[in-house]
């Protein structure tokens, strides 16, 4: 509880520092200051629909559960090409 306390007044004291124009919108300390618009998809193919041929796709994950099935497979529908896959996670020797 203490250690709050101190973060509390270490943001205050770090606000009062900012002029108004830059001050984020901090409503706690667990907030972000970024405000973000997220949607979300019952379908993959409709949420990849806008990913143009010759885009660099960034996954994440790790073993077998780190393997975007459903994307692989919506790209595919889609029909993009030249695609660039980044990911910590290059599949399994299976053929996964």
């Amino acid at each position: 509880m203490a250690s709050l306390k101190v973060l509390s007044r270490a943001e205050n004291l770090f606000l009062k520092n900012l002029s108004a124009t830059c001050r984020p919108n901090f409503n706690s300390i667990t907030h972000s200051m970024i405000k973000r618009n997220a949607q979300f998809y019952t379908d993959p193919t409709d949420a990849v629909n806008d990913i143009p041929s010759g885009a660099t796709i960034l996954v994440g994950g790790f073993g077998l559960c780190g393997i975007p099935e459903n994307l692989i497979n919506s790209l595919l529908k889609t029909g993009v090409k030249s695609l660039t896959a980044v990911s910590n996670n290059a599949g399994h020797p299976s053929g996964i």
